[in-house]
């Protein structure tokens, strides 16, 4: 049944695209993607923006971590984002039950099916936010950030994090594969929990690397990403 109602959407969504005068991307390669599925209205790249003014980095996370009850000698691993499988938190979870830190945190912010949620709350050292209006303060609130998904397009909750001067270590999927770099974050391999894990030992047992790539991360959001970029190149196409 999911097949045959996944079917009908895809051919509908084509069908609505090709009605259209201009179809906006967030990235060319979804451009591409669209024109092998069919498109052939004109398409047009403009990519996500951040507000680079809410989403800013924070060296001192004292006052945030006790504003959300979170040990302040943690090391605070974040997600941000749907608790959903497409999202593949199960991953992230093993990953950090391996991980050798004596005081670690794994902070998951975002809702999702009660019952994956609760069972998750039940975990040691895991806090589940359920959906929360302030995100730039549980990332300034973080160490690093793990964005582990099957398939994203853009994933803004990235981008954000990269902004609050966070070092991420992602999956090589949609638009990530493009704008992360070995100067600005790491990727490992989909269902891979042991390469996370390592990668994730490493940045906490060099801080010189991990807050050279966080800064690497804010530069890329400030000159390719910001909000006032964004809108000035949809203002273009409109």
């Amino acid at each position: 049944v999911n097949h045959v109602v996944s079917f009908f959407v895809k051919r509908l969504s084509i069908w609505l695209f090709n009605q259209s005068n201009l179809v906006i991307v967030p990235y060319a390669g979804l451009q591409q993607e669209l024109r092998q599925s069919g498109v052939h209205s004109p398409i047009e790249v403009a990519k996500l923006g951040v507000d680079i003014t809410r989403f800013t980095p924070l060296d001192q996370k004292e006052s945030l971590r006790k504003k959300f009850a979170l040990p302040p000698e943690a090391f605070v691993i974040g997600y941000v984002g749907r608790i959903s499988a497409e999202k593949n938190i199960t991953l992230l979870v093993e990953a950090f039950q391996q991980v050798h830190i004596q005081h670690k945190i794994l902070l998951l912010v975002g809702a999702g099916e009660p019952a994956t949620m609760e069972r998750y709350r039940h975990l040691p050292q895991v806090r589940v936010t359920g959906f929360v209006t302030n995100v730039e303060d549980y990332l300034k609130a973080m160490d690093v950030f793990v964005m582990p998904s099957l398939t994203e397009t853009t994933s803004l909750a990235t981008l954000e994090a990269m902004s609050s001067g966070l070092p991420v270590v992602v999956t090589k999927v949609g638009f990530m594969k493009s704008y992360i770099t070995k100067e600005n974050g790491l990727f490992f391999p989909k269902n891979d929990a042991q390469v996370l894990t390592a990668k994730i030992e490493k940045l906490y047992q060099d801080e010189p690397w991990r807050r050279s790539l966080g800064r690497q991360a804010r530069k890329t959001i400030a000159y390719a990403f910001s909000w006032e970029r964004s809108i000035n190149r949809i203002k273009s196409l409109l």
